[in-house]
């Protein structure tokens, strides 16, 4: 029945244990997978950051660029107006010259009333026309410079505004790929977490069905055994009745007053023996008495060493080992006579007496403790 027992329980672990190995197997397998996406994922957001990065380094240079055209735009629009006003003063002057005839003669300039007029006006057209020679030619280099400039910073612009679209591209190309190995790695992710929900339920039922097999499996051995004592009981002999208390006709002796003792029956002893008798503890030398009257004999054995052997006159028998000496006499013995002395002779540790009863005669031991107690 119990090997019967046993093979079920094997066959229950081995239908659990198979699916569980293929079970742990696609959890490493999905784990490993999502940890692989996880490197990619990590990989890309580098890329992306580093992407970014370059975008907006770019994207400040393009702002420097245009911040120097419209500097240098202002420059120029301040050298333009210049270059307007010393125009309008040339027509004015180019006015001036042609209604006053173009030039003097030399007799008008040096009249007594003209002579001071015409060296002002052909000093101050001289050095007129000095100064805005000058300007109007800083205007022109200021504007060849302008266009230069502006032609430069324009094909710079132009340059720095396609590597920042270039790179803008690149930017949401490789945020594209980010997020896209996102949603794979979320995906994988949530794959091994069904997984381990999954294998978690299936171990939970596994134990709870161990748990019912093991029970069920008690319980049938439990049943098994009832069964199988009951059996032994109604095959087995019946028990020997119980012996009878000792009676006695007169009164009672204890054999060492004063002693201590302990209901000691049955327990275990070397050799594989067990105690059939009371222990009564006491000194060296304390004397022991006949319990009842009757014969007495002294002997050696190897157990008990020095005993006294008394066989009552009521019809049991009594024995008392260990002595260390014997009573002065055998013989028949009244009740309450010495007859040996208290010791450690044979198989003892400590001083006591080893006293017996065999009810109706020797070989038909009984607990000798309830005795003791009661007259003790």
């Amino acid at each position: 029945m119990r090997s019967r027992g046993l093979f079920v329980l094997l066959c229950a672990l081995i239908l659990v244990v198979t699916p569980a190995a293929a079970q742990s197997d696609n959890i490493s397998a999905a784990e490993a997978k999502a940890e692989a996406a996880a490197q990619r994922v990590g990989d890309a957001r580098v890329k992306a950051d580093a992407a970014s990065s370059a975008y907006l380094t770019a994207e400040a240079q393009l702002e420097q660029v245009n911040d120097q055209l419209v500097s240098l735009a202002a420059v120029v629009e301040q050298k333009r107006l210049e270059l307007a006003a010393l125009k309008k003063d040339l027509r004015e002057f180019a006015i001036y010259r042609y209604t006053s005839g173009g030039t003097e003669d030399s007799a008008s300039m040096f009249s007594a009333g003209n002579v001071n007029d015409a060296v002002t006006k052909e000093a101050l057209a001289t050095m007129v026309g000095d100064r805005k020679a000058d300007v109007i030619d800083k205007v022109k280099n200021a504007q060849a410079e302008f266009e230069s400039e502006s032609a430069k910073l324009a094909s710079q612009q132009k340059q720095q505004k396609q590597l920042t679209d270039d790179l803008a591209k690149k930017s949401d190309r490789v945020g594209a790929e980010l997020q896209a190995l996102q949603v794979e790695l979320d995906g994988l992710n949530s794959v091994v977490a069904g997984l381990k929900e999954s294998e978690r339920i299936r171990i939970r039922e596994a134990a709870l069905a161990k748990a019912r097999e093991t029970a069920r499996l008690a319980e049938a051995a439990r049943q098994q055994k009832a069964a199988d004592e009951a059996a032994k009981k109604r095959d087995a002999p019946p028990a020997p009745p119980t012996p009878a208390r000792p009676t006695f006709t007169g009164k009672f002796v204890c054999p060492v007053p004063g002693a201590s003792f302990s209901d000691s029956w049955g327990q275990a002893r070397s050799g594989g023996r067990v105690h059939k008798g009371v222990d009564m503890i006491a000194p060296s030398g304390t004397p022991t008495y006949a319990p009842v009257p009757g014969d007495v004999t002294f002997g050696t054995d190897g157990l008990g060493g020095r005993s006294w052997f008394l066989y009552g006159d009521d019809g049991n028998f009594y024995y008392g080992t260990h002595l260390s000496r014997f009573g002065p006499r055998e013989g028949h013995v009244s009740a309450g006579e010495l007859i040996g002395y208290v010791g450690m002779t044979g198989n003892a540790s400590l001083n006591h007496l080893h006293f017996e009863i065999h009810v109706g005669g020797r070989g038909n031991q009984v607990n000798p403790y309830p005795v003791v107690a009661q007259y003790c």
